[in-house]
């Protein structure tokens, strides 16, 4: 199944593979009832096809979307920091990623969420995702014991002796 791509996003993916960059990444994160792409991050040459560039989660951060710091990154994602600051509006960057997850299989932004790191390649639209599913887990417990020795029925007195002495019958 494909996404039907915006003229935006054909453009924006044309104008990075032309600079250099074929391979890009972005990371996600909801739960709730929401959702984001949270950063971009790129391999370590993202000139390479998606699959000679590794795995999604051990791309470098270049930035975020949320405004949050990142660690610090290689000189080379700041390379590409600029040159897809210079190239692309980074709306039509995140409707690319978001394009992606629409393939995630489960669903990362309801009840516990999901995680991970979706990798693009811009010059053929394939995609991975390093994703991860939350979920709460449940366990039956059905256990029968003891809360101690057996009593022996006919150690003190009778419950029905009892009962009338506090209600005052004889």
């Amino acid at each position: 199944m494909k996404h039907p791509q915006k003229a935006a996003e054909i453009e924006a993916r044309r104008r990075l593979v032309a600079a250099g960059i074929r391979t890009i990444g972005f990371g996600f994160d909801g739960s709730g009832d929401s959702g984001s792409v949270q950063e971009i991050c790129f391999p370590d040459d993202a000139a390479l096809p998606l699959e000679e560039c590794g795995s999604p989660s051990d791309f470098t951060p270049a930035y975020t979307f949320s405004g949050l710091g990142v660690p610090p990154y290689a000189a080379k994602a700041e390379e590409y920091k600029k040159k897809v600051d210079s190239l692309v509006q980074m709306s039509v960057l995140e409707d690319i990623a978001y394009a992606a997850l629409e393939f995630f299989p489960g669903d990362w932004v309801n009840n516990d969420g999901g995680y991970g790191t979706v990798a693009i390649d811009l010059l053929t639209g394939e995609f991975n995702i390093d994703g991860y599913q939350r979920y709460m887990e449940v366990s039956a417990a059905d256990q029968s014991g003891s809360v101690g020795e057996p009593l022996d029925e006919t150690a003190g007195p009778d419950v029905m002796t009892v009962v009338r002495s506090t209600l005052g019958v004889t």
